[in-house]
């Protein structure tokens, strides 16, 4: 690591930075994150959002940790979680928070994250959740909403949780629904790395 090269513990990883620059067929992933997200949708019925809930290993989970703030009693305090979270929220900015918004295929803009909070389970896991807004609510109707949630050089797998992984929050449309559309698998087929390993996010409505 490389005197510029931010901790570890950083959500990005400075680490990703020399994957991004080895051969592709090095690339291979060193940190594993378990996602779950909510559309969000405003009073009329337009796509403002996404919450979304990452679950780290649990290895990262411990590495994450180590050095920060403890209190008298050896637990980690409070202040410690918030600061992690800054931390890595101004890390992520540089690699746009590894999500991508769609309409109909052209890209959604977004704006800077809100309510980012960390916080660890009683199995010492650490869970990173907070929410992306649109820059403009969004009025699909019939039009295909997507999103992806993936690191470019697959240094870190972003993989949906296997049990009810997306959710729209209240006040989607009526007809609404999310589906999955599974990963190509193969990186010729895909713009990166991590995209040909990265589920894409559907919600259409009415059909």
């Amino acid at each position: 690591m490389t005197a510029t090269m931010k901790p570890v513990r950083v959500l990005v990883l400075a680490a990703a930075i020399g994957c991004a620059m080895a051969a592709p067929a090095v690339a291979h992933p060193h940190v594993w994150v378990t996602v779950e997200a909510t559309v969000l949708y405003d009073a009329k019925k337009q796509i403002t959002g996404l919450k979304e809930s990452w679950s780290f290993d649990k290895a990262y989970s411990e590495y994450a940790l180590d050095g920060l703030e403890k209190d008298t009693g050896g637990n980690y305090t409070p202040a410690a979680f918030v600061a992690l979270a800054k931390e890595n929220m101004e890390s992520l900015k540089d690699y746009n928070y590894f999500t991508e918004a769609y309409v109909e295929g052209a890209k959604v803009e977004m704006s800077a994250p809100e309510g980012a909070v960390v916080v660890r389970d009683d199995k010492a896991i650490l869970h990173l959740t907070y929410t992306m807004p649109l820059k403009q609510p969004v009025n699909v109707g019939t039009l295909k909403f997507s999103f992806l949630i993936y690191d470019p050089e697959f240094y870190i797998a972003f993989a949906l949780a296997e049990k009810d992984p997306v959710h729209l929050a209240a006040g989607a449309p009526a007809g609404c629904a999310p589906r999955i559309e599974p990963p190509t698998g193969d990186p010729t087929k895909s713009k990166t790395w991590g995209s040909a390993y990265a589920a894409t996010v559907v919600v259409a409505c009415g059909g």
